[in-house]
């Protein structure tokens, strides 16, 4: 089974920096952390990202190429933002299909166990 991309937005703050470490520690995810700047690209990849790609919630035409490929969005920002991450989810409810939805929540059930795993772990 081909491994799943996950989109991690705002994957600097608190709780993104665990999850992009978990979960690029599973052999099952290619972990694709989504930055507003890219001279943050280096620390996520120490963390474990496996691709880092421009993501700005004001900016539409970076969404397209940022869910490339993607099966699960792991999606968080800051409150000042909250009027553009409303944006990008209406604009992912624009993607979803049947069996996508269906694959995608395959996906999060897996990330879902993966997280409690490691944390379990810790």
């Amino acid at each position: 089974m081909a491994s799943k991309v996950v989109l991690i937005t705002g994957p600097t703050g608190r709780i993104g920096k665990d999850v992009v470490a978990r979960l690029s520690a599973n052999k099952g995810f290619v972990v694709r952390a989504a930055v507003h700047s890219a001279n943050k690209a280096a620390h996520l990849k120490d963390l474990g990202a496996h691709e880092v790609v421009e993501f700005d919630y004001k900016n539409p035409e970076t969404w397209a190429p940022a869910c490339k490929d993607v099966s699960v969005v792991y999606s968080a920002s800051l409150d000042p933002l909250l009027e553009h991450h409303f944006a990008f989810c209406d604009y992912l409810g624009t993607k979803k299909t049947k069996s996508s939805m269906s694959y995608a929540s395959a996906a999060w059930g897996q990330i879902q166990t993966q997280l409690a795993m490691t944390r379990t772990s810790m």
